[in-house]
């Protein structure tokens, strides 16, 4: 399919909502309550209303029976973290109105009901080159999307700085090679804005070189590296579903494995004994749920928030003594954890 490489993916997003302001007269976005702040100031710029909806609680994503469309609404359908989702059919038979896939944490090929597709590589994600986004046009009626996005190549200063945000991030288990490279970058950066795209001020940038270049590569491998990926997850998963008090998000459809998600109580005390364990379970990015958490039209986006812990499977490396390693240290939190209730019950 057609695509275009963009320097993040809020550019991407922004130049997407932009085209269809600029053809189609758009006015609203519809985004999931629980959603990645950054999604946000690309719609504020071009002048856009958000609406949120609240999220499913099986697929993370929009609850797709609680949307009310008006004509030429955008609605942004946001894959999370591995696990696939489909609009109702209520939705998808509607066709006044667009649909912009977002597979920025969701690594697979794009839904045939989608207009655009939305991916991301930056650091921490499932296909990652360090930084990046590509857009890619699903359907025929907006090809001429390519010929009036026009974008500037970044400095030749900015793309040195991003291999070396690549090499540290990437190495950063070789402590010494880690702490060469994160001095040469952060010299490199001294008074030197990598880009205006980075505050999306000016969001006219393209990928840089050296991000194409390892996206590509990763693009070659990647079948290899789901198969594996997949082994692992289930494995994960299987073992989690005997924890008492884990709540494990199957994976459905086409999904790629390259993360176990769950809800459990007491998440920042769980995620900081992993941490103490070199085992870094993530809050996914930095989320944010609707305005105001206590609407109770916007619960499970609350829920999500509070109790969501993703740990990454990342087949470059991890074995599945990493997963015995995992399970053995999740079981030993909820063990401490009870005695803890226990005490503090006889203390009572």
């Amino acid at each position: 399919k057609e695509f275009l490489c963009t320097y993040q993916g809020r550019t991407g997003l922004y130049h997407i909502l932009n085209y269809l302001k600029r053809n189609f007269n758009i006015r609203r976005v519809i985004i999931p309550s629980y959603i990645c702040k950054i999604v946000i100031p690309p719609i504020k710029m071009n002048g856009l209303e958000v609406i949120f909806v609240d999220n499913n609680l099986e697929t993370l994503g929009m609850d797709s029976n609680r949307i009310s469309l008006k004509k030429n609404d955008v609605v942004l359908w946001v894959n999370y973290f591995g696990l696939k989702s489909k609009p109702s059919e209520k939705l998808l038979n509607r066709k006044d109105i667009f649909i912009i896939e977002d597979n920025a944490s969701h690594f697979q090929k794009p839904s045939s009901f989608a207009d655009f597709t939305l991916y991301s590589f930056g650091k921490g994600k499932e296909m990652s080159s360090s930084e990046g986004s590509v857009v890619v046009i699903n359907k025929l009626k907006f090809k001429n999307f390519l010929d009036e996005v026009k974008l500037d190549p970044p400095s030749f200063k900015t793309e040195v700085i991003r291999f070396f945000g690549y090499l540290t991030w990437r190495l950063i288990t070789f402590r010494l090679v880690y702490m060469i490279g994160k001095r040469i970058k952060d010299t490199l950066q001294k008074n030197h804005s990598l880009n205006p795209a980075e505050s999306i001020e000016n969001v006219n940038f393209s990928m840089c070189k050296i991000s194409k270049k390892l996206m590509y590569r990763n693009l070659i491998k990647i079948n290899k590296l789901q198969k594996y990926s997949k082994v692992l997850a289930e494995l994960l998963i299987k073992r989690l579903k005997n924890i008492a008090g884990i709540t494990v998000l199957n994976p459905k459809g086409d999904s790629n494995y390259f993360s176990v998600n769950f809800f459990v109580d007491k998440r920042n005390s769980l995620k900081s004994y992993l941490e103490r364990k070199n085992i870094f379970g993530s809050i996914p990015w930095e989320y944010l749920a609707e305005y105001d958490l206590n609407k109770k039209s916007h619960k499970n986006a609350s829920y999500i928030l509070k109790h969501i812990l993703q740990i990454k499977i990342d087949p470059t490396y991890m074995k599945t003594s990493d997963i015995d390693y995992i399970v053995r240290s999740i079981e030993d939190w909820t063990i401490s954890t009870k005695r803890m209730v226990l005490d503090s019950r006889k203390s009572f």
